[in-house]
């Protein structure tokens, strides 16, 4: 066999294998039932301003228990965790049971939260982690201001395969290598609504992820001083509820360039199929 041909077949299948699993079923992810009671107040919505926030039956439509942990694991720079608004979006007149989340610049500089999002079995007891094939979570208003930038990086080592950029503009993507990819809003004020601040990350196989929220809160702009403490608030929505199940606004799917273990078993075989020529 032509060893060059294989190599292609190879390629392709690192291609396209993810793009397959867009026709599957994926576990659309609601965030309307925390554990915690909420304990503070604002424009937004409430909000409970412990680190960690409890979700019990995350994924009612597809016919599985499932519950999730939201926390924040750690603070980088001046900045510090302000809270997570469960079940966000009706107080705001949108579609409800998103998992919105505000931190702050206390000072100028970079730095952010780790917010990880963990599965378990369902039951209430968030003791036995969860392995989910297939979900996607669209993460809007990451828009920033001309004195403040804001990003989200996540990585592939947590199941990260593929994302989808609006087709307006906006947001850009950087691949950091290491598996690190930093996704960066337009630097203006956006609506929630509008798809310029937003993208849509793939996840499978993982019963964890990371999602690292990043700002860069400049001391002056223009000759003005940017106000302290600044916050930043952005939102995900784990069943694209906000757009109706619609991603027409949005590119084609862009796979992430890491070997599936089946793409690792063709590459094996192909020492094997030398030998046999």
């Amino acid at each position: 066999m032509n060893t060059n041909y294989l190599r292609s077949i190879v390629v392709a299948a690192c291609v396209l294998s993810p793009v397959a699993l867009q026709a599957q079923n994926y576990y659309d992810l609601d965030f309307s039932n925390p554990v915690q009671a909420t304990n503070a107040h604002d424009s937004l919505g409430n909000y409970y301003t412990g680190n960690t926030t409890n979700f019990t039956n995350v994924a009612p439509t597809s016919g599985k228990s499932v519950d999730l942990r939201a926390k924040v694991t750690a603070t980088t720079g001046n900045y510090s965790f302000v809270g997570t608004y469960p079940d966000y979006g009706s107080a705001t007149g949108e579609p409800s049971g998103d998992l919105g989340y505000r931190y702050q610049a206390d000072g100028y500089g970079v730095g952010g939260i780790t917010y990880n999002l963990g599965f378990y079995q369902g039951g209430g007891t968030f003791t036995n982690q969860l392995m989910v094939n297939d979900f996607r979570l669209m993460i809007y208003d990451v828009d920033g201001e001309s004195w403040q930038s804001e990003s989200v990086r996540v990585n592939t080592s947590n199941g990260f395969y593929g994302y989808q950029l609006p087709t307006s503009g906006g947001v850009t993507v950087k691949n950091e290598g290491n598996g690190n990819f930093l996704f960066t809003g337009p630097g203006v004020d956006r609506s929630e609504t509008d798809s310029s601040g937003a993208f849509i990350l793939y996840f499978r196989n993982t019963s964890s992820i990371n999602l690292q929220m990043e700002s860069n809160t400049y001391a002056s702009v223009g000759g003005k001083t940017g106000p302290l403490p600044n916050p930043v608030f952005s939102a995900i929505d784990g069943d694209l509820s906000m757009l109706d199940g619609n991603t027409t606004s949005f590119g084609n799917i862009t796979v992430v360039p890491e070997p599936s273990s089946a793409l690792l078993g063709l590459v094996g075989i192909i020492p094997l199929l030398r030998r046999k020529r």
